[in-house]
């Protein structure tokens, strides 16, 4: 009997080793359940590529829609995150799924308040439900300032340019969606049908919205900005034209005159020259943003889900499509025009 038990105990602590050596926390209750906290990765890219590894996406798990209830709880601590808040339990809908912690930096040294799904509870090292990340830096130079990854792993190495951009220039906050924008199939969704529901950039009943929102009631009218970042291989349609980068503010309109994707604009032409900026409008690109649930929230529609209604430019919303050619340069493209596009206060 003595001798079966200790066979019984070799064999929890065989498994729990395998768990870590393959980077997977394990809870320490009754269940053992299987949570990936991500124990290896040491830096923000490496836990940006570590999340973005373990999320639904087509094929492997299943992006489950948060309910209204559970989306208010999410802006809650997104919230609570952003009044400087790190230490604090979660509330009971997010508790079993998610962690929140102190995250640092092992290269800068800086630390971080960390929100992310963990719970993995049919071990197939996928999280559970597909919900998203949300970082906050307390200490920001640049506070008001908010990077983001809505299609991670779809729009390739956006979520790791997101979040070294979010780095390097002292940005405020950094969201990433939690799923593969075709997790779920590519059409369906309930806001808007012709994309799938796991799309974050698409679809309301997301934490990524949940979070948008959060932050907008969060400056309570105060000047702030949500910059998105994408990739996109159909832009230009036309072979002769160069365009590494499409900027939009949510509108198809020319750009007004204090707009700050087009003052963006200017610093790149300076600072990198070697790549294509255009402005809305365009002829041979109609990736300008009129679409995107985000977008039509920060500019005031009334109706996020109606095509037509896209409210006006408010300079809270900055729409970024890529070439694969500017994507491969990541952050350091980058960090110089919008450091000095969105200055200091």
């Amino acid at each position: 009997m003595i001798k079966a038990i200790m066979r019984h105990r070799s064999r929890l602590v065989l498994a729990i080793a395998a768990f870590a050596w393959l980077g997977i926390g394990v809870a320490a209750d009754a269940a053992a359940q299987v949570l990936l906290t991500c124990p290896a990765a040491t830096t923000l890219d490496a836990l940006a590529t570590c999340i973005s590894n373990q999320m639904p996406r087509p094929g492997m798990g299943r992006y489950v829609p948060p309910r209204p209830e559970e989306q208010a709880d999410f802006a809650a601590v997104v919230t609570q995150m952003m009044n400087g808040q790190c230490e604090f339990d979660l509330p009971d809908s997010l508790a079993a799924n998610y962690q929140i912690r102190t995250f640092t930096d092992s290269g800068t040294g800086k630390s971080y308040c960390l929100l992310m799904e963990v719970l993995d509870a049919d071990e197939n090292r996928i999280v559970d439900k597909g919900w998203g990340t949300f970082i906050v830096n307390n200490n920001a130079t640049r506070p008001a300032l908010n990077q983001s990854a809505p299609h991670p792993r779809f729009d390739s190495m956006t979520e790791n340019q997101a979040i070294n951009i979010f780095q390097d220039t002292d940005s405020g906050s950094y969201l990433m969606c939690g799923a593969h924008r075709h997790a779920n199939g590519t059409t369906g969704g309930a806001c808007e049908a012709s994309y799938g529901e796991a799309d974050c950039a698409h679809q309301v009943n997301t934490m990524f919205h949940a979070a948008v929102v959060a932050l907008d009631q969060f400056y309570d009218g105060a000047l702030w900005t949500h910059i998105q970042w994408h990739g996109n291989a159909m832009c230009p349609t036309d072979p002769g034209v160069q365009m590494d980068v499409f900027g939009s503010q949510g509108f198809a309109q020319a750009q007004p005159p204090d707009s700050n994707v087009a003052s963006l604009r200017d610093l790149m032409v300076v600072h990198q020259p070697d790549f294509a900026f255009h402005l809305t409008p365009s002829d041979v690109c109609p990736l300008n943003g009129t679409e995107n649930v985000q977008g039509r929230y920060l500019n005031g529609a009334d109706n996020l889900c109606h095509p037509n209604d896209i409210g006006a430019p408010t300079n809270k919303f900055v729409h970024l499509e890529q070439s694969l050619n500017i994507r491969r340069g990541g952050a350091a493209v980058w960090d110089l025009s919008v450091s000095q596009n969105w200055p200091i206060p």
